[in-house]
């Protein structure tokens, strides 16, 4: 066995679990319910905007990541054609700004809805199918370098990737920041 060959072999539970049939039904129902809340987030969007409202800053950041990790996941899934290291790389900031959106979505509704009682329903129905996306975005983060590796032959050296990441997220943390403390009561 070369060593390209167990580089690639898919074998991980990760990897079985998002080839199943019926994580493919799951995905699919879940883009089909979170692409018209993207939508109605980006109509509510351009309508806080237009009026200048600041404290649409946040909206901006799910409706925005989560358009891109619908666009890496597509691109992840169709294996990022053309397979090239900027191609590759872009799918993964892609995905890694949809995976964040989700986790923000999950966690406040885990923080916010779950506690009434009333609405846990509805919060499951957003939840849900964003926790279905967090695993296929994982998952394809997982698989795009052992694709790459398959079809071009070439490690992919994901440093700069990471060093892009850390940057915006170290970003975009001093701007929620800054916004948050002149905005601060008294």
């Amino acid at each position: 066995m070369s060593a390209i060959h167990a580089m690639t072999a898919a074998g991980s539970w990760l990897e079985r679990l998002t080839s199943s049939t019926l994580f493919t039904v799951l995905f699919t129902i879940s883009v089909l319910l979170v692409t018209p809340l993207l939508l109605a987030g980006l109509v509510l969007l351009v309508a806080t905007l237009a009026d200048a409202d600041f404290g649409s800053i946040p909206l901006l950041g799910l409706v925005g990541g989560g358009i891109a990790g619908l666009i890496g996941l597509f691109r992840g899934r169709a294996g990022a054609w053309p397979m090239t290291s900027g191609s590759v790389e872009a799918t993964i900031v892609c995905l890694v700004a949809g995976v964040a959106a989700a986790l923000a979505v999950v966690a406040s509704w885990l923080a916010i809805v779950w506690p009434e009682s009333a609405a846990r329903a509805f919060g499951a129905i957003v939840a849900v199918p964003h926790a279905v996306l967090i695993v296929a975005g994982i998952a394809s983060l997982e698989r795009l370098p052992r694709h790459y590796l398959k079809m071009t032959g070439e490690p992919f050296d994901s440093l700069p990737v990471i060093c892009l990441l850390v940057a915006l997220g170290l970003t975009a943390a001093a701007v929620f920041a800054t916004f948050r403390l002149s905005t601060w009561p008294g």
